[in-house]
Order: structure tokens, then sequence, then C-alpha cells
């Protein structure tokens, strides 16, 4: 096999597929968008309270609310970083988005 047969690399883990599309946030920052927005997804809900018992379980409870305040708080995180990281992910077509 010659170097320009192999597969591109894609990354395969949401860590590694937001620290190839977001490289200018800082790793303890990626960690921490990591584990919320795979808690959003398996909570399928916003409310703190839920997402917080979906974050790692070797936190205590205080840790998760102030883990979640963190990132819900973070300068860097705008609702652009997310479409950014987001939006290239859809498939193609017409989508319906609704927000709280």
């Amino acid at each position: 096999m010659t170097i320009h047969d192999a597969a591109p690399e894609q990354p395969t883990s949401l860590p590694d597929l937001l620290k190839a599309r977001l490289p200018f946030l800082r790793r303890d920052t990626l960690k921490r968008v990591s584990d919320v927005v795979e808690a959003l997804i398996q909570a399928q809900s916003t409310c703190h309270r839920r997402l917080g018992t979906f974050l790692p379980s070797d936190m205590s409870p205080e840790a998760r609310k102030k883990r979640l305040q963190r990132c819900f708080q973070d300068q860097q995180l705008s609702g652009e970083v997310f479409l950014d990281v987001l939006l290239p992910l859809l498939p193609p077509g017409k989508l319906v988005f609704a927000m709280d």
C-alpha cells in the first residue's frame, strides 16, 4: 500500500472531532465540551439537573453542576462555535430546527 492509497484520517470519536474542528480550544475546555455534548445527546434535554446525571459518574453532584456552569458560561463557546462543528455533520436536505 502506498501513502496515497490510505483512507483519509477522519475523527472517530467526539473528542477527536471537536479537537479537529476547534483546534484553538484548550484541552480542558475540549474535554468539558465533549462531556456536555455527550450528556445533551443522552439526556435529550437541556435541563441542568438532568444533564448532570449523564456526566462522568466519578464526579460528585456539586462537581457536575460546576462543570455544566463552566461550559455554558465559557466566553470561547459561542453558538457560532457549535454551528461550525455541527452543521457539516448534518445530512443534506431540508431540516427542521426547533429551539427553546
